[in-house]
């Protein structure tokens, strides 16, 4: 009789691990299929966590989790591929401009009359292939700085000479733009860690957008708050509307819808870039119709 119970209880055993076991390989198979259903098929159907199995609910979890992060890269490929491509559409219309632009002068010169005549036109030839390399040396540098093991050379610098001597090389430009800016820049040393090279590059990109967007009344200061270095560059704006502040530092961004100027439109981008390397901030704003830009950057105060 104790054998008889136990060969039972043996059999019922069995039959249900074999139930168990079918069962199991069932819910094994719809995964499987839904699985090559959502593989073969743009869809954003997820995976139902139906079993009665912990193990293959943890399982659905995670391959939903991993669904989810597919998409995402694949939504943020399509965005930066549409990106790319409108950029490449202004890129080629900004370099296609002033090749055509090129041309004409080229034959211009060719068939200029008079020696004063064609050193105008060399002149003119000589400054656009300048803003042409300027342009192409903007894209080099801006591609180089997208990488993020990029580092900048760093060293204890004098922050406000720098800045000062950028100003001051931009006179002439001011004086043809009959712009007369009013600086106030502090008399104290404020030394910060950083490029000299890289914050000049950064200064001078700043004082090119002022130049062709300002349309008065540009001031420059530069102050020494608390442990911060604050430069600040504001003017008078043609037309507020005109200026996307939240783009304003996103590549290949141009106020000037008309790109009636060869510019990139990497200058900002590249400023940017440039002062968060260099453990900065950077930003802009529009109050009361002036465009203002700041830069703020840690004071080296642990100078030996």
């Amino acid at each position: 009789m104790f054998w008889l119970y136990i060969s039972v209880l043996l059999a019922i055993c069995l039959v249900l691990s074999i139930l168990y076991f079918l069962n199991y390989r069932k819910y094994i198979t719809e995964l499987v299929q839904r699985m090559k259903f959502i593989n073969s098929n743009p869809t954003v159907m997820r995976l139902d966590r139906t079993a009665n199995y912990k193990e293959i609910d943890d399982l659905m979890v995670e391959v939903n989790n991993f669904l989810d992060k597919h998409d995402n890269i694949s939504k943020t490929a399509k965005q930066r591929e549409e990106t790319l491509k409108e950029a490449i559409t202004d890129l080629s219309h900004d370099i296609r401009t002033p090749l055509t632009s090129l041309d004409g002068y080229f034959q211009l010169l060719v068939d200029s009359k008079s020696e004063e005549e064609s050193k105008s036109y060399q002149e003119i030839i000589n400054n656009k292939i300048k803003s042409l390399k300027d342009m192409l040396e903007e894209m080099f540098t801006y591609m180089k700085l997208q990488n993020d093991i990029y580092d900048i050379e760093t060293s204890t610098i004098d922050f406000g000479k720098v800045i000062y001597d950028t100003t001051l090389s931009f006179y002439d430009d001011f004086t043809k733009a009959n712009l007369e800016p009013e600086i106030d820049f502090t008399e104290e040393v404020i030394k910060i860690k950083g490029s000299e090279r890289d914050i000049r590059r950064v200064i001078q990109n700043i004082l090119k957008n002022t130049l062709v967007h300002s349309k008065s009344n540009v001031y420059l200061s530069l102050e020494k708050q608390g442990d911060t270095a604050v430069f600040i560059c504001s003017n008078d704006i043609k037309e507020a509307d005109d200026i996307d502040v939240d783009r304003l530092f996103t590549r290949f961004y141009k106020a000037d819808a008309a790109r009636t100027s060869i510019s990139s439109g990497l200058g900002l981008p590249i400023a940017k870039r440039l002062v968060e390397k260099m453990e900065g901030k950077i930003e802009a704003r529009i109050e009361n119709r002036r465009f203002i830009i700041e830069i703020r950057m840690p004071i080296e105060t642990n100078i030996v």
